[in-house]
């Protein structure tokens, strides 16, 4: 009994005699496996789970319960979230164009050439050609304007 005098100060009934503890209504104990299967029934992550059974159902150790059946759940465990690498802090550029960006911009069938200095500052060249003499003879005549940067970043694209 204590789970339930720990909640004794906001457990009711209702008219038909359904036990809420604040707005939830509590499952007896031959209901929480079926309940528990109706939670998980998506395959929804563990916190989306919890939030489902917090909105709406109560039992003593629910939570412990919830988890469980994610933890157990194989379907869960192929399909769970990677953890994400951190992101590596990198001391931000002392002078304008020391740190360029570049990539290419496909708009309205025409392909553009985007420089943009890490203090935001894009240059944008439209394309006839993307050869490699091209793309060098464009990005000479911007560094001829804003000088050679030491490092330019790219993603590798052909």
């Amino acid at each position: 009994m204590k789970p339930y005098y720990e909640v004794r100060g906001i457990l009711t009934t209702t008219g038909d005699g359904i036990l809420l503890c604040g707005t939830r209504i509590h499952i007896p104990k031959g209901l929480r496996e079926e309940v528990s299967k109706r939670i998980h029934q998506g395959h929804l992550d563990e916190k989306k789970c919890l939030g489902r059974a917090r909105q709406a159902i109560w039992w003593p150790d629910v939570s412990t319960d919830v988890k469980a059946k994610y933890s157990n759940c194989n379907t869960c465990l192929e399909y769970r979230p990677q953890i994400r690498e951190p992101l590596i802090a990198v001391e931000p550029p002392k002078r304008p164009w020391q740190e360029v960006a570049v990539d290419f911009c496909d708009r309205d069938g025409r392909q553009y050439l985007v420089l943009v200095d890490f203090s935001r500052y894009p240059e944008v060249v439209h394309m006839t050609s993307t050869t490699t003499i091209n793309i060098i003879a464009k990005m000479k005549d911007i560094f001829w304007r804003h000088g050679i940067p030491e490092r330019i970043c790219s993603d590798n694209g052909p």
